[in-house]
């Protein structure tokens, strides 16, 4: 059975259709984000890997900028789903913390996430509802963190006076070298960035000797 169109802010509750054709739709726009050229995700791409008319692609959500929003946030979704159980099924507060950072940054310049992070910053949604629920998607990673670092403080391997204003210092700090790995700085890939941040937030939480 196709999964359910995600609805954290309701961006989905007023779409025409079938839920399993969008989530058809939101599947092409994450394979096209991937394996397209930078730039705006076009309709055409989109319409193509769902083998689908671009006309039927917007009937069900109307304008493109919907569909980057909507299949960012089912994308986050299944992310924070893999996030949860990964960090579940590990013992020591350190290792969780650099499976998040992992999870956290781009896979590579190309990271269909990322990319469509990039377009939602170029073009902000225009309605609140949809704002929150992105609003939603960086919390959950911010309490995420903060739920490790506050393991490792009651474990004696951290100590951070204010866990959750920590993670979300962190978490920006994560965007930041993120997007130069967007960029393909030379020099500033995956690997550079995974260890920067490891290194910059073990510092902070780093247990008093």
């Amino acid at each position: 059975m196709p999964p359910e169109a995600p609805t954290l802010g309701g961006v989905t509750r007023d779409l025409p259709g079938r839920p399993e054709v969008r989530a058809k739709v939101l599947d092409a726009a994450l394979l096209a984000a991937a394996e397209s050229s930078p730039g705006p995700v076009k309709v055409a791409d989109i319409a193509q890997r769902a083998r689908m008319s671009p006309g039927h692609v917007m009937y069900y959500f109307k304008r493109r900028d919907r569909i980057v929003a909507e299949t960012l946030l089912h994308a986050e979704s299944q992310l924070a789903a893999r996030r949860d159980r990964q960090l579940a099924g590990l013992a020591l507060p350190d290792e969780r913390l650099e499976a998040l950072v992992r999870l956290y940054l781009p896979a590579s310049r190309n990271d269909p996430r990322w990319r469509l992070w990039a377009q939602l910053l170029a073009s902000p949604p225009d309605d609140a509802a949809t704002r929150a629920s992105f609003a939603a998607v960086t919390d959950s990673w911010s309490d995420a963190l903060a739920s490790v670092i506050r393991d490792g403080c009651a474990a004696g391997s951290m100590s951070c006076t204010d866990p959750g204003a920590a993670a979300y210092q962190a978490c920006r700090l994560m965007d930041g070298y993120g997007l130069e790995v967007l960029m393909g700085l030379p020099g500033r890939g995956r690997a550079w960035a995974v260890r920067a941040v490891l290194a910059a937030v073990r510092r902070s939480v780093a247990a008093s000797p």
